[in-house]
């Protein structure tokens, strides 16, 4: 899994605690950009045996604006929402939820 964030590396740490393989990406050392850019994954995927990786999981930086609109060379799009966070998210971040193949509650 790579990891996006803009400083720190808590979704990172947590995932880790499950064993599977995690590369964080902190986007502070790019210029602090609110979303991951497809150099930036080009970079960290590179320390990556991609001939043995079945799934390849990009998190990108945890809003739900910036990174509707930038495309990281993935095959797929997922939103992963909890219910407490409200059911006004499709109105207030529709180009997420257009772009979406999937959406996760």
């Amino acid at each position: 899994m790579i990891v996006g964030d803009i400083c720190t590396t808590h979704d990172a740490d947590r995932l880790a605690e499950s064993g599977a393989p995690v590369i964080q990406i902190n986007t502070d050392d790019f210029g602090g950009d609110c979303h991951l850019a497809a150099h930036v994954i080009e970079r960290a995927a590179s320390g990556i045996d991609l001939e043995n990786v079945d799934l390849l999981i990009v998190e990108n930086i945890g809003n739900l604006v910036c990174p509707a609109s930038f495309d990281l060379g993935q095959h797929n799009n997922v939103v992963l929402l909890s219910v407490p966070e409200g059911d006004d998210k499709p109105a207030k971040y529709p180009v997420m939820f257009r772009t979406a193949d999937m959406v996760m509650l």
